[in-house]
């Protein structure tokens, strides 16, 4: 599971919390032995609980957390906040529970699916993507609701196909006489020819199909399996690692027709846009002139960035890959759709687990697998606490209602007081009635219109018995999962950190007018502006509008009468710099009043900015200098506020003891 946004709000409230100006008056020096690092309130902050937080904060700053005794003093500084904000009572203010409750709702359902279901099949995902296997099948279609009889049959063919092929039969002529994959029938070379699916890795084949191709030796047969599209075996024929995906550009070159000739000239094309090639002549223009796939040609023959597994005419990918280094191309590889010429762009290596995640999730996200994983998750709560469905009940609605009567009675409530009684199903100790489910059916997706009646209520009636399943871990989550237990504490700390930091910090200085002009007028030296050159900003959506505006600037017009009159199409802005930022601003500096930049691109905007002069230093105003003096005055009062709480609750630290 990620680290959640508070976590990061925490490390930010110890990395930037106040210090003392020195040491406390009360610091003891240290003690030997393995004691406690620090005191508060007559508590121990022992060395192994600072260790942990050291830890931690080091895995959740932006910025590296170096000096120890620091972080010390830091760490002490928020447990004071958190134990002031418990004591003036913020965790009992029902604004701060809400709030707790709202994060809660919002975080564990993603948490608690992300740990057991996520999480696995992305690291699942995540391994099977550094090896490619090469497999070939035999499909015998039978759909999910085929009869009985015609279940067994299919099974039993398929099983005695397996059974030859471990005698030693040819895999591929038992897949072109006996599979019902339409691709087996296909030309050699061409995708599932003879059952031969080629290399493939992890998320692209339906999950049953990927398991036992990952599972089965090279040279192995698989057992018979089940898919939605019917009973499989398969043959391992090759593993090898998943080379990095390449970004991909190629030459196109396609007969003209179906004769000698057509295939002749086609040929010649393509010794043409080879020797081109050889001459040195841009990978891109040959494509552009020559390629006959006219999708890429205007890119240079661009196609993009191609796993090895992502289903190219295996001749097309061998080229591909085989090529040494990005910029050589490789001779020309026959598919159906013609002869390609092909090069390398860049080359995009697997990143580790951390730098995939969120990529390789959103693919899990996508597959069917992640459904099917929560359902499986979900069945095992239920299991666990034990559950039933008293199918007497809808075996009566089934006999005595056609679907559109059950559904709509369902919705709108057309059952007998005692009917809405009935106890309907049962999780663990809890039991849930008609009145129940019928209050969950009416705000949840129908069951199908079409098929089976009896077996779509059952179907809806699972997937009901399976939220509640979920809810009910949810519920116990913090009891079960000691991370989302130390998870949940931290938001709460956090939250009541804030709530008192924004009482007697951050809003206290910013309304405290008196105070703050007490600080700006003992202090006038402190409020200047150094010298600053004055910038014009200007912006619009092109290039032509910013050069028409500066050449009249330039041929003497006053550049508030330009402006002024074309506002409609230029956005101006005044920014005074006084040092270099490493911003685009920065060139303003090395330019004389009344010079441009040239004009450059940012946000989707062109910028033209012109030196419009250096504004002396001087004296900042109250109102220029008010956010600086609220930060100062803010400061000063935290400092003040920790002040007090290290004499209210009596603080010791050894800093010496975690150097």
């Amino acid at each position: 599971m990620r680290h959640p946004r508070f976590l990061i709000f925490t490390a930010l409230l110890l990395a930037g919390g106040c210090r003392t100006s020195g040491p406390p008056d009360n610091q003891s020096a240290p003690l030997p032995g393995s004691g406690p690092v620090a005191v508060i309130d007559g508590k121990p902050l022992t060395q192994a609980d600072f260790e942990e937080q050291y830890a931690r904060a080091l895995t959740t700053s932006a910025d590296s957390v170096e000096n120890r005794s620091e972080f010390l003093e830091r760490y002490v500084n928020y447990r004071l906040k958190v134990l002031e904000a418990q004591r003036a009572g913020y965790a009992e203010r029902p604004d701060v529970e809400q709030e707790i409750q709202s994060y809660r709702t919002q975080l564990a359902r993603p948490y608690l699916v992300g740990q057991e279901v996520t999480d696995p099949l992305v690291r699942q995902l995540y391994e099977r993507r550094k090896e490619a296997v090469k497999a070939s099948h035999i499909l015998l279609t039978i759909g999910p609701d085929a009869p009985a009889a015609d279940t067994l049959s299919a099974f039993r063919q398929i099983s005695t196909l397996r059974d030859s092929a471990l005698a030693g039969a040819d895999f591929g002529r038992l897949a072109l006489n006996h599979s019902q994959d339409p691709s087996a029938q296909r030309e050699p070379g061409e995708p599932g020819s003879r059952g031969n699916l080629g290399f493939f890795g992890g998320g692209r084949m339906v999950q049953p199909f990927e398991d036992y191709a990952y599972e089965t030796p090279v040279g192995g047969v698989s057992p018979v399996f089940r898919t939605q599209f019917g009973y499989h075996i398969l043959k391992v024929d090759a593993r090898r690692p998943l080379p990095p995906s390449r970004e991909l550009a190629h030459i196109m070159i396609q007969p003209r027709g179906p004769s000698p000739v057509d295939s002749a000239d086609a040929l010649r094309r393509v010794d043409l846009a080879l020797e081109r090639l050889h001459a040195g002549e841009a990978f891109a223009a040959v494509a552009a002139d020559l390629s006959d796939d006219r999708n890429s040609a205007p890119n240079g023959g661009n196609i993009g960035l191609l796993g090895f597994d992502q289903g190219l005419p295996d001749a097309m990918r061998d080229s591909a890959f085989a090529l040494p280094a990005p910029g050589t191309f490789s001779g020309p590889a026959r598919t159906r759709f013609g002869f390609h010429i092909l090069t390398f762009l860049r080359e995009v290596p697997l990143g580790s687990l951390e730098e995939e995640y969120e990529t390789l999730k959103q693919q899990v996200s996508a597959l069917p697998r992640a459904e099917a994983a929560q359902t499986a998750f979900t069945r095992s709560l239920r299991a666990e606490l034990g559950d039933s469905i008293h199918t007497a009940v809808v075996d009566d609605w089934v006999s005595r209602m056609p679907g559109d009567s059950l559904y709509r009675a369902l919705i709108q409530g057309e059952f007998a007081p005692a009917e809405e009684q009935l106890v309907l199903a049962t999780l663990g100790d809890s039991t849930w009635t008609v009145a129940d489910y019928r209050a969950w059916f009416r705000s949840s997706r129908l069951p199908a219109a079409s098929g089976d009646l009896r077996q779509n209520v059952m179907a809806s009636l699972n997937t009901f018995l399976d939220e509640n399943a979920l809810d009910y871990e949810l519920a116990r989550l913090e009891d079960r999962n000691a991370e989302f237990r130390r998870t949940m504490a931290e938001f709460r700390d956090g939250i009541l950190l804030f709530r008192l930091m924004e009482d007697s910090v951050w809003s206290a200085a910013s309304s405290d007018s008196s105070g703050l002009r007490a600080l700006y007028d003992a202090h006038p030296d402190n409020w200047v502006f150094p010298e600053r050159v004055e910038v014009i900003s200007m912006s619009a959506s092109s290039d032509s509008v910013l050069f028409l505006a500066r050449d009249r600037m330039r041929a003497g017009e006053s550049p508030s009468v330009v402006l002024d009159d074309m506002r409609t199409h230029i956005r101006v802005d005044t920014t005074h710099i006084a040092a270099r930022s490493g911003s685009p601003f920065d060139q303003v500096l090395d330019l004389n009043k009344g010079e441009f930049t040239d004009p450059f691109r940012s946000s989707g905007r062109s910028i033209l900015l012109r030196h419009s002069g250096v504004q002396p230093a001087r004296q900042k105003s109250f109102e220029e200098a008010r956010t600086e003096l609220i930060n100062r005055h803010q400061t000063q009062l935290e400092e003040r506020l920790l002040e007090r709480l290290r004499i209210r609750y009596s603080v010791q630290t050894w800093p010496g003891k975690v150097q």
